[in-house]
């Protein structure tokens, strides 16, 4: 009978390998377990990645820095100071509220402008953003978009007049847009005056918009739902010693990639050629 043979030098760099990871994924259970979840205000269960300032320094990765500010949790994210409305753990996103909005008075707007574009997509480029707008299914917020426009519009339903509720002391018309402001409908004498964002609504349209109507109030409580943003670039880190991992859609499962390649044009692949090294995880 045919014995097959396992080479010495690849058995050894499998046990090194899980090795590695079963280190890595002990240290994460020892620092959760050691330091317990923080709490401030509403959001009761801060645990690693997350930490409040005040923690131990042992406690959370410093990259995932939250402040209680009057009894509220507080994310800095970018030039913007957003409040926290919920953590979950089982999806790893955060919910953060602009707090220039306020869901009780219409005539409230966000303080800060945020769009896609402000987060780097790691595969493009050198930094690496503690915060991704997407996580392994799809993008997890879209746009609202206020418009200054010297005559009104009235011939295409995106353009949601605000006149209701905002008062920009403008000379123009203020309207909003849900979803992105492609070239198509931008009308020549429209600019635009602040973006902001919502993970209330589903995955925008072809013209990268919504095809249904909304009120401005629609939107106005949407902007007061909020939007998440994902942290899958650390969990990639703790799983796989790099920022990129790969969801399997088929069975469910998020895998490491040992060994990258890339395309001529600069875009990763795993058709390498060689032999790869693959870990397997779930949420937890």
């Amino acid at each position: 009978m045919y014995e097959r043979k396992i080479n010495p030098s690849s058995l050894a760099l499998l046990v090194f390998f899980l090795f590695t990871v079963i280190r890595q994924q002990a240290c994460i259970a020892q620092k959760q377990e050691a330091c317990g979840p923080s709490s401030c205000g509403k959001i009761t269960n801060i645990s690693y990645p997350f930490r409040l300032k005040n923690d131990p320094p042992n406690c959370g990765n410093p990259s995932y820095d939250l402040a209680c500010e009057n009894n509220i949790t507080v994310l800095y994210l970018f030039s913007g100071r957003y409040y926290v409305e919920s953590i979950n753990y089982d999806n790893l996103t955060i919910r953060l509220v602009d707090p220039g909005v306020q869901q009780s008075n219409c005539s409230s707007i966000p303080r800060y402008f945020l769009y896609q574009a402000n987060f780097s997509d790691s595969y493009t480029s050198d930094r690496v953003d503690a915060y991704e707008y997407y996580n392994a299914y799809d993008n997890l917020f879209e746009h609202v978009i206020y418009l200054n426009c010297s005559n009104r519009v009235s011939d295409d339903p995106k353009y949601v007049d605000t006149a209701s509720c905002i008062n920009w002391n403008s000379n123009g018309h203020i309207y909003a847009i849900a979803g992105y402001l492609s070239a198509q409908i931008l009308k020549v004498d429209c600019r635009v005056r602040m973006v902001a964002a919502t993970s209330l609504w589903g995955p925008v349209d072809e013209d990268y918009t919504y095809n249904q109507s909304f009120s401005y109030d629609d939107i106005h409580w949407a902007l007061s739902y909020g939007f998440e943003v994902s942290w899958l670039k650390v969990f990639c880190i703790d799983h796989c010693g790099e920022p990129r991992c790969y969801y399997n859609e088929t069975t469910k499962t998020f895998v490491c990639y040992r060994d990258y390649c890339y395309t001529p044009l600069g875009f990763p692949t795993t058709k390498c050629g060689k032999t790869r090294l693959i870990f397997k995880f779930s949420f937890r």
